[in-house]
């Protein structure tokens, strides 16, 4: 199983995150801000909550914690310590060790942006605990190519296995909202290559 550049490379987050202060806006990111907007404006608190793959900037953090007021900031680096000095928390999750971290945590909303691609665990299985334990979940979603295997990016993102991962969010109650036709995604042939959603289980 290859690791994307992103979870061993410090040079690489470093780029990612000049791109991401330079090119501040972005339609995903818009995407992505309206809908915590709207998670908020409906109510939706959850005091302790779990960043995964924060990286060292998003524009989208003040919105997260409006969410989830005790936020930590988990990313793959010691420098998110030093972008986020009280929140930052260096974690690499595994498929060993990603139960026992969220239940050390005990978080009540869970956010990944940006990084669900990178990130190799057994997401099938994380999306069945949540739904297990009533743990809130949101990600973005994007299909790839085979090629991008070789690469790091994590099976559920290509071909069949992301149709097959289409099927248990669907049996796990998770919305999934697709950002070119803005609007809830129910037919697992739209879970083609290009193609971006949002995935989530708060079902507002």
């Amino acid at each position: 199983m290859s690791k994307h550049a992103y979870t061993k490379s410090l040079k690489q987050n470093i780029k990612w995150f000049i791109k991401r202060t330079i090119k501040r806006k972005n339609a995903v990111d818009s995407s992505i801000k309206k809908y915590l907007k709207n998670i908020f404006d409906f109510g939706l608190v959850f005091e302790r909550g779990l960043n995964i793959g924060c990286g060292y900037y998003t524009p989208f953090d003040i919105d997260i914690k409006r969410i989830s007021p005790k936020l930590i900031n988990a990313d793959t680096t010691l420098l998110v310590k030093f972008f986020r000095p009280f929140s930052g928390k260096k974690l690499i999750l595994s498929n060993e060790n990603w139960k026992h971290h969220i239940q050390l945590i005990n978080p009540g909303a869970l956010y990944c942006f940006h990084t669900f691609s990178f990130i190799q665990i057994d997401w099938v299985k994380l999306i069945e605990y949540c739904a297990l334990k009533d743990i809130k979940l949101v990600f973005d979603w994007s299909i790839q190519s085979s090629i991008e295997l070789s690469e790091g990016v994590n099976r559920y993102c290509v071909g069949k296995d992301a149709q097959h991962f289409f099927d248990i969010l669907i049996e796990n109650n998770f919305q999934i909202l697709d950002l070119s036709k803005h609007c809830e995604q129910t037919n697992r042939d739209a879970i083609t290559e290009g193609n971006r959603f949002i995935v989530s289980n708060f079902n507002i």
